[in-house]
């Protein structure tokens, strides 16, 4: 959706809820997940912005509903 650069990392089988156990175990891969996971959410927030713009509107939305009124 955000382009190449912009891809969910491989967790290499920890799961979304053991990020604590990812962090003590492999702490490199648990900096990169967070970093990418930042990264991903300010795009998003970004290309929200820009499109509301396009609207006339100023902000990011907060759902997609605000979007379609």
């Amino acid at each position: 959706m955000h382009g190449e650069d912009f891809f969910k990392l491989d967790l290499k089988g920890y799961r979304e809820g053991k990020m604590f156990k990812l962090l003590v175990d492999n702490p490199n891969l648990f900096e990169s997940y967070a970093i990418q996971d930042s990264r991903i959410t300010v795009k998003h927030i970004n290309e929200m912005g820009k499109r509301y713009f396009e609207l006339g509107k100023i902000g990011v939305p907060l759902t997609v509903t605000s979007v379609a009124k």
